[in-house]
């Protein structure tokens, strides 16, 4: 069983329905970017598992490349990864900023952008159809709003019982209910999000790695179409 929280808002459910339904008509252009402050001091102080830390952006970009699976339900025909700066702290090197583009069978686009030293207040998602387009607004990744044709449709966090550390972490338990939910009607993996998103959207992440001179220290799955 395998559950991606983001899958599990109200508001990326609205999003899957609007597409099924066709509102936007067909989707031709994804726009996702990712922009998150890390320190990589503390990422090089990681001693014992020091591999685990060089591709820093491509681990969170996982998020963004579910998106565009999402969106699409297929795997990419063409990936394109461009590495946009090189950090080194410590004589290990760093993805600092990493731009993937992802083109599918129609021709379809995905631009997939993360930095690590820009700004995080507009990490935004849009989806560009033939009749329309679909916005997530920030944070795309655990979003409370989504902009839709016919207005915004919101979901309320549900809430805690202490203040949190992370920007609308009270919304893991939307996955901890779907989760609950598809293991108490003895199902093996979340329709939500299934095994073979995980392996697509991972076979995804060897390839770009691959192309900026990463390694990712784990022995890749050749997904079969």
């Amino acid at each position: 069983m395998e559950g991606l929280w983001v899958r599990c808002f109200p508001t990326y459910k609205k999003i899957r329905e609007e597409l099924k339904a066709g509102t936007i008509g067909d989707p031709q252009m994804v726009s996702v970017r990712f922009c998150t402050h890390v320190n990589f001091h503390d990422l090089a102080a990681n001693e014992k598992y020091p591999s685990e830390t060089e591709v820093i952006c491509l681990k969170l970009v996982f998020i963004l490349y579910s998106f565009a699976l999402m969106v699409y339900e297929e795997m990419p025909v063409s990936i394109t990864a461009v590495e946009m700066l090189s950090k080194m702290v410590r004589y290990i090197s760093y993805d600092v900023d990493d731009c993937i583009i992802l083109t599918f069978s129609k021709g379809q686009k995905a631009c997939l952008m993360c930095s690590s030293k820009c700004c995080h207040e507009r990490n935004t998602a849009i989806i560009n159809g033939t009749k329309g387009s679909i916005e997530v607004v920030s944070p795309f990744y655990c979003p409370e709003e989504v902009v839709l044709p016919s207005g915004i449709f919101r979901n309320e966090l549900p809430p805690g019982f202490c203040p949190f550390i992370w920007i609308n972490a009270s919304g893991l338990r939307y996955e901890a209910e779907e989760v609950r939910r598809c293991i108490k009607n003895g199902l093996l993996e979340c329709p939500d999000f299934t095994h073979k998103e995980s392996e697509i959207v991972h076979t995804i992440i060897d390839e770009a790695a691959k192309q900026i001179g990463r390694n990712i220290p784990h022995t890749p799955i050749k997904v079969e179409l």
